[in-house]
C-alpha cells in the first residue's frame, strides 16, 4: 500500500520522468486470490489500513487507477519494457496500442485473444542445448491459471519479435531470480529479467 502511494505521488510530481506499467497483480481477482492463499493480498492491506468500510472503497479506487495503466513502455525506441512476456510473439506494438483503456480485470484474459494476458503473465524458457525442442518455440505455461491461454516462449520467439518490431532488448520482471543480484540476461542478450523485490513473499532468499 505504501509503495503504490509513493509511486503515484511521484507520478504526479514528475509526470514525464516516472512511468508505471501494468502487471499481473494489477488485477483485482489476482489480489483477492493472493489473500485467500497467503492471507496478505492488496485487498486485505487496504482493509487493515482503512478499516472495514473504507478499505473496500480504497481497494476499488486503486483498481480504478490500475485499469488505466499502460501495458508496456518503449525506451529510446529500441527497448521494450513489460511485466510478463511475449506469449507466442505473434502480435505487434500497433495491436497493443489499440487496446482501449480503462481495461477492467474481467477482460484481461480475452483482450486481443490472449495477447494482453501473456504480456502480463507469460515467461521465457531458459535455453537448454541438451533439450532444444523443449526450450525453443511456444509451449504451454507451467503456471496453473489459464494455462491454455498463457504461454512460455523460447529464444527464437524473442529474437523474431524484436527483429520484426525493431527492438534491441525486452526487459521484463514477473519472476524472482534465486541467485545473482536480482537480474539476469537471457535469450542470447535479447531479453533481460529484472526483479526488485528481495526475499519474495518472505519465503525466498533472493536479492532484488
Amino acid at each position: 500500500l505504501e509503495v503504490v502511494v509513493v509511486l503515484l505521488a511521484l507520478k504526479i510530481l514528475y509526470p514525464q520522468r516516472i512511468w508505471l506499467n501494468r502487471g499481473n497483480h494489477e488485477d483485482s481477482e489476482q489480489n483477492k486470490k493472493t489473500s485467500k492463499e497467503t492471507g496478505r493480498g492488496f485487498d486485505k492491506a487496504c482493509m487493515e489500513h482503512f478499516g472495514p468500510t473504507s478499505g473496500p472503497e480504497a481497494f476499488e479506487a486503486f483498481y480504478g487507477v490500475f485499469d488505466w495503466l499502460p501495458l508496456a513502455a518503449v525506451v529510446g525506441g529500441r527497448i521494450l519494457v513489460l511485466h510478463g512476456g511475449l506469449g507466442n510473439g505473434q502480435w505487434s506494438m500497433e495491436m497493443l496500442r489499440s487496446v482501449e483503456r480503462p481495461l477492467h480485470s474481467s477482460k484481461l484474459v480475452s483482450t486481443l485473444d490472449g495477447v494482453v494476458y501473456n504480456v502480463l503473465w507469460s515467461d521465457p524458457l531458459v535455453a537448454n542445448p541438451a533439450s532444444p525442442i523443449e526450450t525453443f518455440g511456444v509451449h504451454v505455461s507451467p503456471r496453473t491459471k489459464h494455462n491454455t491461454v498463457m504461454k512460455a516462449f523460447g529464444r527464437d520467439i524473442t529474437e523474431g519479435f524484436c527483429t520484426r518490431e525493431g527492438f534491441d532488448l525486452v526487459i521484463r520482471s514477473h519472476q524472482f531470480k534465486k541467485s545473482g543480484k536480482g537480474y539476469g540476461v537471457m535469450h542470447d542478450g535479447w531479453l533481460m529479467r529484472v526483479f526488485s523485490a528481495r526475499n519474495y513473499v518472505g519465503r525466498h532468499d533472493n536479492d532484488g
